[in-house]
């Protein structure tokens, strides 16, 4: 669905970083990764938290099923959505035109 070469590409770079693409199927779809501090990322994650249209809210958690963070997406009336989560001290997003593409491209890209 998308190119997920882009979270290797940001990994560990020291500020953050802003991506808007397309999957295969033309959806548009926005990554942002920031890792300047874990100040900054809970601060990111608050900010966007306090979005009155909250769909989900619990926790990160890798392919083993550990928790590595807290997550949470929401949806606002146009039906764009994000789903953002912290990792470890970092903070990402997935947006995109729908709840059903964010949340399947955070799936393909970013399930550990």
């Amino acid at each position: 669905m998308a190119d997920c070469s882009w979270r290797a590409r940001v990994s560990g770079n020291p500020d953050y970083n802003i991506l808007n693409t397309k999957t295969r199927l033309g959806d548009d779809v926005d990554f942002y990764h920031d890792f300047r501090s874990p100040s900054i990322s809970a601060h990111n994650f608050e900010s966007n938290a306090e979005n009155l249209d909250i769909v989900e809210s619990g926790t990160k958690t890798n392919a083993a099923g550990d928790v590595i963070g807290r997550r949470t997406a929401w949806v606002i009336p146009t039906g764009a959505a994000r789903v953002f989560w912290t990792e470890g001290d970092e903070f990402w997003f997935v947006q995109a035109d729908s709840l059903r593409v964010a949340k399947a491209v955070e799936q393909q890209c970013f399930s550990n």
